[in-house]
């Protein structure tokens, strides 16, 4: 999820020539045929491209122990609605960034920062604002909603579920001990791959 931001931030030609080459092995001539451009342009494209990515993407822990241990205190503070304790798993330019995928209700644009993004997270987390919550993503509030640890995109994750069906999941970008992006996916098409839940 973190690379998909970062491609964000090519140009639509850039990412273009990204993708066939990097993740789809297309020779720089077959590119250059494709998008209709010469084969010299398409490899400078590719060389910036690489380079761009290279710079700007992200150096996240990988040690899963340590992002369990991160989930389960940004967990613990937000449903305890801990103002404090959750700022402090945060950092100071933490963003929160949510995938609505056009069909569910979320924040438009990214949240930064640690206040910002963690009173966010504690007006929708206690259980008196579930109900709200829910409504906003887009979803009647049922009768039995769950918040549990999971596997998620490969890690520690946090997912919400409804009689059993995820309608939210929480995935934390984690460096230096500490949450540097908040991935806020209520895009149903993408919770179709989101399965047993952990009990917590």
């Amino acid at each position: 999820m973190a690379m998909l931001i970062v491609l964000e931030t090519l140009t639509p030609l850039e990412r273009a020539v990204f993708v066939l080459r990097e993740a789809f092995g297309m020779p720089h001539a077959e590119i250059a045929e494709i998008l209709g451009r010469k084969e010299e342009a398409v490899r400078q494209m590719a060389s910036r491209a690489r380079d761009h990515i290279q710079e700007r993407s992200p150096r996240f822990e990988t040690d899963q122990a340590t992002r369990r241990l991160v989930t389960e205190r940004f967990l613990e503070a937000t449903t305890g609605g801990e103002l404090e304790a959750l700022m402090a798993v945060l950092a100071p330019g933490v963003t929160l960034v949510a995938d609505r995928g056009g069909r569910a209700l979320a924040p438009r644009r990214p949240l930064h920062g640690s206040e910002k993004v963690a009173r966010f997270l504690l007006a929708i987390a206690t259980e008196s604002q579930m109900a709200r919550f829910l409504r906003y993503i887009g979803t009647e509030p049922p009768g039995d909603v769950r918040v549990s640890l999971a596997q998620v995109n490969g890690g520690p994750g946090i997912v919400v579920t409804s009689e059993g069906r995820p309608i939210t999941a929480i995935i934390l970008d984690v460096a230096d001990g500490i949450v540097h992006t908040v991935h806020l996916v209520a895009n149903p098409d993408k919770l179709l791959g989101v399965r047993a839940v952990e009990p917590s």
